[in-house]
């Protein structure tokens, strides 16, 4: 598998609408059996969130391994460039948090703080795991209980956004773009670097 996900969302909408359909079927024995089926997918999708929960609860200790040993082998030499590529995206992240969730909440008429504030567990598990899909429960949590989020929106929108909006993911991949241009001594142009924006 080459971990595309697009068709599986894709199937998991149709056998979604599938389910729907049977659930809401006017022979008796189909809905129950639409209902029993969507009780299963249910808790499939509970038991999964529940691993990735438990397995994101010690994903912090095997990064802090990971750039343990990646400084221990380059040393103090490795602290400078990687502080430049860092600082430049955390600029770049904050710079999108505020234009385009603060547009889009500003455009809603909803509060920018309260947002904030009932989404900063899940902002901040994102930042310590750097997985979408990793901080996906917690993301549903705080959408639900912090945000008032309906669990109907909730299951479908998340896991979804998670998958397919990769902004974090553009902005990272611009930096590198420019850090490598610089870094081989060849830095890009300006309509380069627009074009990589």
């Amino acid at each position: 598998m080459k971990g595309d996900v697009l068709p599986i969302i894709f199937f998991a909408v149709v056998f979604g609408i599938g389910i729907s359909y049977i659930k809401d079927s006017k022979d008796q024995s189909l809905a129950k059996s639409g209902e029993t089926l969507l009780n299963v997918v249910n808790a499939a999708a509970e038991t999964m969130y529940k691993i990735v929960g438990g397995i994101m609860q010690y994903a912090p200790i095997g990064v802090f391994f990971l750039i343990s040993h990646v400084f221990a082998q380059q040393g103090a030499k490795a602290v400078g460039p990687l502080l430049m590529v860092t600082l430049s995206e955390y600029v770049g992240l904050a710079l999108h948090v505020v234009l385009v969730y603060g547009g889009l909440l500003t455009l809603y008429k909803l509060s920018f703080k309260k947002f904030l504030k009932g989404a900063n567990e899940a902002m901040v598990t994102a930042f310590v795991t750097r997985s979408s899909n990793g901080t996906l429960p917690v993301t549903m949590r705080c959408g639900e209980e912090n945000l008032g989020i309906p669990r109907s929106i909730s299951a479908f929108t998340l896991p979804l956004g998670a998958t397919i909006n990769m902004d974090g993911t553009a902005i990272y991949l611009g930096v590198c773009a420019m850090f490598i241009g610089y870094a081989t001594n060849q830095p890009l142009s300006f309509n380069q670097m627009l074009t990589v924006v």
